[in-house]
């Protein structure tokens, strides 16, 4: 049996029912019995990271914390499975979506292969990633950068807005 690991989703959504999106994706992936328990940072708003694709819609943006057993591998196959669930269409990179499902942190795994980059690559360049994560874990160590996710957010030089969502 695989030992347990305690890892960090990110969950965006700019088309459709935000907030029924990533509650949709979050009871997707806790429902399974690979996954021991979960927390959900609070939501917040974000402005798109276009790259130029400049009439996208506003994010809702959120960070799921699982415990889960589902090896790497299975937990990315995974998630892709519930995107195309969820009618998450691959036809451009920087795309306005439906559901949008990163794996953060697994662990302190360092990974990378030409599919999976763990840690998250643009953890450290993105307030919209690191407000959720450091809403449940501003003390975990960046297994790379050896800084917490709190000093990396105090130095974050993001210029888009988020902000947080008092209730939904």
């Amino acid at each position: 049996m695989f030992v347990s690991v305690i890892c960090y989703i990110g969950i965006g959504s700019n088309l459709g029912d935000l907030s029924a999106n990533i509650n949709l994706a979050i009871t997707k992936i806790t429902s399974s019995p690979d996954v021991a328990s979960f927390r959900v940072s609070r939501f917040f708003t974000s402005e798109p990271l276009t790259h130029g694709n400049d009439s996208q819609p506003w994010y809702l943006n959120a960070v799921l914390e699982i415990q889960t057993t589902w090896p790497l591998q299975a937990l990315f196959t995974q998630l892709q499975k519930i995107e195309l669930d969820m009618g998450r269409k691959r036809r451009a990179k920087w795309e306005a979506r439906v559901i949008d499902l990163d794996i953060l942190f697994y662990g302190t795994v360092i990974y990378d292969d030409t599919q999976l980059r763990i840690p998250h690559r643009g953890i450290p360049q993105r307030r919209f990633v690191l407000e959720p994560l450091c809403d449940l874990a501003p003390d975990f160590l960046h297994p790379e950068y050896q800084m917490t996710l709190s000093e990396i957010l105090s130095s974050a030089a993001d210029p888009l807005a988020v902000h947080p969502l008092e209730a939904l």
